[in-house]
């Protein structure tokens, strides 16, 4: 007697979440009416399955919903798309059409929730709204999240992780903060291993061209921020960029995943590099100093001090070194000591080389934890016992170093009505 063998793979949503293949081998003969029932549903059912997987033809292969198409996005298909790797984009959300993208395109999210057969979203459209709305949703779908806006993660970080947890799916960040640096995703790797003392960084590149504008081409604060307008650097208002609020949002998200805490943007002071002068780049140069708009977050005591502040440092420092558009990452282990990262903080390629990164871990990775860290505690900073000494111009005087002062005591002189002039911390 004859036999035929049949090879069956179980299908489903449930399988492509877990994506492994179940198999069974069964054995009849070839006269058997069984045979040909089985076949018949066996190719209707793949039929159907294949139409919505599209080329889903190995272990670990995720499709992926794009939102949106600007810089960040655009990046991220074009390094997708040009590399042999087992993600598919499958939708993109554009407000108009766009020619020659082999996938579905609307502008209609749900119909993307909904009939796309996505298993990975990726918000790259920025701003709160709708994209909070959006990820809620995709979380709630069960969809894991891939995102680049660290003004949403900050807003509603309690909130997105929570639901991260609860519909047992990943979300992940690792753009947000550092662009091109695989900081966020390499912090968190250390915290898992060792306890953090402390993080610190250039964590804008428009406020370090501005800086090093100023300090190795001689320009004033007015030449420096036009022409990194210019050259599209900053925004044509920069405030976010100038006011260190674009820093306090990657320092956030840094301390957060550093500590196991959650801290939130109004929990830190900033003090920014517009009210910063000539005069003042002439001070630091002649006494050997760099000036950089620093991001810091440190242990004291069982307490967190955070803030952002443009902070001095000699010339042989890595910080002073920090050129143009650049960022720089530190931290600083109990064991590992200090480990510092440096790379291109924005732009198309090297953020969107994050957004892919993330989304590779997370298909390559069976049972990847919610987020990078387990713990949320809620945490106020403190920065009553954190100490150092500063430079302080106040308008019409001439600038002094201080002795050690607090960051509270610092910010909280800068904050009274009046103040016109310029502060940076000493780096020790």
């Amino acid at each position: 007697m004859h036999f035929y063998n049949i090879l069956f793979a179980a299908s489903g949503n449930a399988m492509r979440r877990r994506r492994k293949n179940l198999f069974c081998l069964l054995r009849f003969p070839a006269n058997s009416g069984i045979f040909v029932s089985i076949i018949k549903t066996y190719v209707s059912d793949m039929r159907t399955f294949n139409s919505k997987c599209t080329a889903r033809k190995e272990f670990g292969y995720m499709n992926i919903a794009l939102l949106g198409f600007g810089t960040v996005g655009r990046g991220f298909y074009e390094l997708l798309t040009e590399r042999p790797l087992s993600l598919n984009i499958c939708a993109v959300l554009a407000r108009r059409p766009l020619e020659g993208l082999n996938c579905m395109v609307t502008s209609d999210f749900y119909k993307i929730l909904n009939e796309a057969d996505a298993d990975i979203i990726v918000e790259a459209m920025g701003g709160l709204e709708p994209a909070h709305e959006y990820i809620c949703a995709a979380l709630r779908a069960k969809k894991h999240v891939v995102t680049a806006n660290k003004q949403l993660m900050c807003a509603y970080y309690d909130e997105l992780t929570a639901l991260s947890r609860e519909n047992g799916v990943s979300l992940r960040c690792t753009a947000a903060a550092g662009g091109g640096i695989p900081w966020l995703s390499s912090l968190a790797r250390a915290a898992s291993v060792d306890a953090i003392i402390s993080v610190s960084g250039i964590m804008n590149g428009t406020s370090n061209y501005i800086l090093d504008a100023m300090s190795r081409r001689g320009m004033d604060y007015a030449a420096a921020l036009s022409d990194a307008q210019r050259l599209g650097y900053a925004e044509a208002d920069p405030t976010a960029d100038v006011c260190g609020l674009d820093t306090r949002r990657k320092l956030v998200l840094s301390t957060n995943i550093a500590y196991g805490v959650s801290i939130s943007e109004s929990d830190v002071p900033c003090f920014g590099i517009a009210n910063i002068t000539a005069e003042d780049m002439r001070f630091f140069q002649e006494n050997g100093l760099a000036c950089r708009l620093i991001g810091h977050a440190e242990r004291h005591f069982g307490t967190i001090s955070a803030a952002v502040e443009p902070m001095l440092f000699g010339a042989d420092a890595g910080e002073a070194r920090v050129c143009e558009c650049g960022n720089m990452m530190s931290l600083c282990a109990a064991h590992m000591g200090g480990q510092s990262f440096l790379g291109a903080g924005a732009g198309a390629y090297p953020t969107g080389s994050n957004v892919l990164a993330d989304c590779r871990a997370i298909a390559e990775a069976e049972g990847c934890s919610a987020f990078y860290t387990d713990s949320f505690t809620r945490a106020q900073v403190d920065n009553s016992r954190a100490y150092q000494r500063y430079y302080i111009r106040r308008q019409g005087c001439a600038p002094v170093i201080t002795a050690p002062l607090s960051v509270e005591q610092a910010h909280a002189m800068c904050r009274v009505e009046g103040f016109n002039g310029f502060m940076a911390a000493i780096a020790e």
